[in-house]
């Protein structure tokens, strides 16, 4: 086959009709089949760039709804990925699994960029507390950074019924994970408990000491953090924030939370027990000698 055919099949893919993708399908029907050096056919292509004809004449045509690229993704992650919503639904339907998982074990829920991406994916059985290989769930993803518009989407993911106090692979809570401290109150408000450890024993305090987070160690303390002593004060020593100011404003805040310890070097001699005080008798010795030796009366 020409390539230059394959390439004019899939950019009609991406487009909004789907005349070209029909005519050029009615005289190639190996077009079908075809993939990208991506691994990519042309549904892949429809789904990302939201081209619901063309998607729909590939379903019809019988493409292979199964097929993945070379990230393990199906035209269900590609239409997430691209912000597709109304795709969902007819992919979904025709058979693609909506926890289908990635090369990285990430199911389509894992792209989703927007609140109303994520109801329509739950709304369509999506599994809000599915982990991926690192055993990181959606929430840990959002609180981290790692998908765009992240406060809606913790909001979102956390009224669908997202678990605020699950550990990934390193054990890191979500509230581990926020740098900002921008979603601290609504993991606090979900049930998160402010002084769980990870696996290396580290607090959410303590990261966000690390971080030079001075907003995040402010609602963590507010919250009842209690700072262990020993490694609150190596993180103060190892802050990755370079301004003096907001290493001061940190240490400020923690200063109220830290219990001071006075230990001697030495303990101090002990005190003598008081004697009893002797007493001094004013006789004359032969008197005194007599008295003693003075046989006592029978009675």
């Amino acid at each position: 086959m020409d390539r230059s055919i394959f390439y004019r099949w899939l950019a009609a893919a991406e487009k909004p009709g789907a005349d070209d993708a029909w005519e050029l399908l009615a005289q190639y029907p190996a077009l079908r089949d075809a993939v990208d050096p991506l691994g990519e056919n042309a549904l892949h292509k429809a789904a990302y760039c939201g081209s619901i004809g063309v998607a729909q004449m590939l379903l019809q045509a019988g493409i292979a709804t199964q097929a993945v690229n070379e990230c393990g993704q199906t035209a269900l992650h590609l239409a997430v990925r691209g912000g597709q919503v109304r795709l969902v639904a007819p992919l979904t339907a025709a058979g693609i699994a909506i926890d289908a998982p990635d090369g990285a074990r990430r199911t389509a829920l894992f792209y989703a960029g927007s609140p109303r991406m994520v109801e329509e994916l739950v709304r369509r059985g999506a599994g809000i507390r599915v982990t991926d290989a690192g055993n990181r769930n959606v929430l840990h993803a959002a609180v981290a950074g790692e998908l765009p518009d992240r406060m809606p989407l913790v909001r979102a993911l956390l009224q669908a019924g997202a678990l605020a106090t699950a550990k990934d692979g390193d054990g890191n809570t979500p509230l581990h994970l926020d740098a900002s401290g921008d979603a601290l109150w609504l993991l606090l408000g979900a049930g998160a408990r402010v002084n769980m450890l990870n696996a290396a024993g580290q607090s959410a305090l303590e990261l966000a000491v690390r971080r030079g987070s001075e907003n995040a160690v402010r609602i963590l303390l507010n919250a009842g953090a209690a700072p262990a002593q020993g490694r609150i004060r190596d993180a103060l020593e190892h802050i990755c924030n370079p301004e003096p100011k907001v290493r001061r404003r940190i240490r400020a805040l923690l200063e109220p939370h830290m219990v001071k310890m006075v230990v001697p070097e030495t303990l101090p001699p002990p005190v003598p027990a008081a004697k009893e005080p002797e007493t001094i008798s004013l006789l004359p010795p032969r008197v005194l000698a007599a008295r003693m030796n003075k046989p006592k009366p029978k009675r």
